[in-house]
């Protein structure tokens, strides 16, 4: 969280450290599904910060 004009930013991150294996994990077994899906539930989480927040 950092402080912002009239509130606060709030950033939520995910990593995967990058290795031979995580390469292998992303093309092999769907990781892109996976980023796909956290990408969608951080942006669902921050949403529902925001309105709790905001209310």
């Amino acid at each position: 969280m950092t402080p912002s004009d009239g509130g606060t930013d709030v950033t939520e991150s995910f990593r995967l450290a990058s290795s031979p294996l995580t390469s292998l994990y992303y093309w092999v077994f769907g990781g892109w599904l996976r980023q796909r899906r956290n990408l969608r539930d951080m942006t669902k989480t921050l949403n529902r910060i925001k309105d709790v927040v905001e209310a």
